[in-house]
């Protein structure tokens, strides 16, 4: 993984996360990117096209109209099919922030998970 940058925006990732892109498969690409960045060094640099492969999906050029869940389950998918560890889910929804200018909690787990090592978000 690259060197961590103590700050809130990581520049590195999103690089990865910068055009090129297939016009209709943005949230692909970009779950494209964020997998490249995490485990590159232990599977190598995958493109799109590999990544639907081995989660047998079509190819991502054609398909649009990812969620956020359904991109999940495939970083579930694709940590699996390549032994790597991971998980992914929602750090934060509507309901954990109604407040936000009074929730130091929430504020507070986010900040922690920020500065972890072992968390992307």
């Amino acid at each position: 993984m690259n060197k961590r940058l103590d700050r809130y925006i990581n520049n590195d990732l999103i690089s990865y996360i910068s055009p090129p892109q297939y016009e209709n498969s943005c949230s692909f690409t970009a779950l494209t990117a964020v997998f490249n960045y995490l485990y590159a060094e232990k599977t190598g640099i995958k493109t799109s096209n590999e990544l639907a492969k081995a989660i047998g999906i079509g190819n991502p050029k054609d398909i649009t109209g990812y969620g956020n869940a359904t991109l999940m389950k495939f970083f579930d998918k694709l940590c699996r099919y390549y032994r790597q560890s991971g998980s992914c889910g929602y750090f934060l929804r509507a309901k954990d922030v109604q407040d936000f200018a009074n929730n130091a909690e929430a504020f507070g787990t986010l900040k922690t998970a920020i500065k972890n090592p072992d968390t992307a978000l």
